[in-house]
Order: structure tokens, then sequence, then C-alpha cells
């Protein structure tokens, strides 16, 4: 464009455009730093959380399985009736895999979409 031919734009609304595109561009950026920053979090507390159920399962187990020894008046019994059970929980797991990991797929489904599409703000 020469310095004779006049711009269809008025003046200073090309900066204006530029300013709000580049804006928008970093307010975007923003965005998804809080969304992967809350996923994130909630990981990291959901691996916590998990850790200290796991805990608390093999400690239970593990008194149990010492409780009834200690009724049936040996070492042993206790600990093999609590890997029964164990082992029948695994196999209540295995049977029902599909419904189980269906339930667990729609909670996350549920959970992620709370955080990726809560627009507050925006």
């Amino acid at each position: 464009m020469t310095e004779n031919e006049k711009s269809p734009l008025p003046p200073g609304l090309y900066e204006k455009i530029t300013e709000y595109i580049s804006a928008r561009f970093r307010l975007g950026k923003l965005g998804i730093i809080e969304k992967s920053s809350q996923i994130s979090v909630s990981i990291i507390i959901g691996m916590i959380i998990g850790f200290f159920v796991l805990m608390a399962i093999f400690l239970f187990g593990f008194g149990l399985a010492e409780f009834i020894s200690f009724k049936n008046g040996d070492i042993y019994s206790g600990f093999f009736w609590v890997g029964a059970i164990f082992i029948i929980l695994l196999t209540l797991i295995f049977l029902f895999k599909k419904s189980l990991s269906r339930f667990i797929q729609n909670k996350l489904i549920h959970f992620l979409s709370k955080i990726m599409l809560d627009d507050e703000g925006i």
C-alpha cells in the first residue's frame, strides 16, 4: 500500500484488533493452565486417598487374620481365611469388570467434564 492510498480501517483499529486477539489468546492459555492444574491436583489427591485406602485395607486384613488366628488357636488359619476373602473379592471384581469399568468411566467423564466445561469468568 502506498502513502497515497487510504486504509479501509479507521486509524488505530488494526492495533486494537491485534491487541484484542493477543489478549484472547493469553486468556485461552491461562484457562488451559488452570484446567490442567485442577486435573493434576485431583489426580494427586486421588493417589493420596488411594494410598491410604490400600493401607487401611492391608492393616484391616492383617488385623482380621490375627483375630481369626487367635480365635482358632493356631497361627495360620486366619491368614488363609483372609486370603480366601480377598480372592473372592478379586473374583467378583473380575466377573463384574464391564459394569464396574463402565461405572468408573461414567464417574470420570462426569468429573472431567465438570472441570473442563466450567465456563465461569469467560
